[in-house]
């Protein structure tokens, strides 16, 4: 898709920010990577209406493509790139950068109004290594006195209170390690 001439200084602006890789033979990247890297940095307020119109359009192609890899990956025995073509889809549904969901701040995005100021105000003192798990687990009455702090209004504690109750919480209850045909381990 062609930038339309509305959007140039806004592509621009982008790509000197956001610093997307060039494929070789290319001077620069195609609107369609900017617009990658805008959703996984989740910096949609910086693209215009229309813009953000074409990437709603693009996102589920996104999604189907990475599902569509991984089934072909897996059919195939290509167990490593079956993950790593999943870990792109959740990449795409979540809105951060393969790679960056390592990190508790990047987890952190998730959370209903959490952006990247957010997380940073959220992770200071005490919190400072504070993920997901631990912003989940936390008591729910300090986990609304740290979110009112943040200077969340009331509608915005209440959409990430619920986010926190739902959140999938998982844990190994139990691990066994065998070896077939074998008594011993």
């Amino acid at each position: 898709c062609r930038p339309r001439p509305d959007e140039e200084a806004i592509l621009a602006k982008l790509v000197a920010e956001l610093k997307p890789k060039v494929g070789k033979g290319e001077r620069e990247p195609s609107k369609a990577a900017v617009f990658l890297l805008a959703h996984m940095r989740r910096r949609h307020d910086d693209l215009s209406e229309q813009m953000r119109e074409d990437l709603e359009l693009l996102l589920p192609k996104w999604r189907a493509m990475a599902l569509g890899m991984v089934d072909m990956a897996a059919r195939q025995g290509f167990e490593k790139t079956a993950q790593e073509t999943l870990e792109l889809h959740r990449c795409l549904v979540q809105a951060v950068e393969p790679g960056a969901s390592a990190s508790g701040a990047a987890e952190l995005l998730q959370v209903p109004h959490f952006d990247a100021e957010v997380v940073k105000q959220w992770r200071k003192g005490a919190r400072k290594a504070a993920g997901l798990r631990a912003f989940a687990e936390m008591a729910a009455e300090e986990r609304r006195g740290c979110l009112e702090a943040l200077g969340l209004d009331a509608q915005r504690v209440l959409d990430a209170e619920e986010f926190a109750r739902v959140v999938p919480r998982l844990s190994i209850a139990e691990a066994t390690v065998y070896v077939a045909g074998e008594d011993n381990v």
